[in-house]
């Protein structure tokens, strides 16, 4: 996991996951209307360059929010544009789904 910098933008978070696409992560502590368009938007741009980036390539997309996944016809939308929404639990720290555990190839002992 690390947090690459390209065209001066900084990426949230990518997963490399070896013989598979990598997975570029944009967290929001918000799950409101605006979160949602911020990061559908900075993950279409960080997609974009890091599939042009001489060390890139196409990359899974996922907009991770707080407590509760948005209504079904928002996440369509989202999905159409490759995006896929997950959650997590807003708690200090922080507590992530075992889907996304999953998709990051982590086990729940090393969140």
């Amino acid at each position: 996991m690390r947090k690459p910098l390209i065209e001066r933008l900084e990426m949230d978070l990518l997963i490399e996951r070896p013989g598979e696409s990598p997975v570029v992560v944009e967290i929001k502590t918000d799950n409101g209307a605006a979160a949602i368009q911020q990061g559908l938007g900075q993950l279409l741009l960080y997609g974009g360059l890091y599939r042009r980036h001489p060390e890139g390539s196409v990359a899974e997309l996922i907009l991770l929010i707080p407590n509760r996944l948005p209504s079904t016809h928002v996440a369509q939308v989202l999905a159409e544009y490759g995006v896929r929404v997950l959650t997590y639990e807003d708690l200090d720290p922080p507590v992530f789904s075992r889907e996304f555990l999953e998709i990051c190839r982590l086990s729940e002992a090393a969140a």
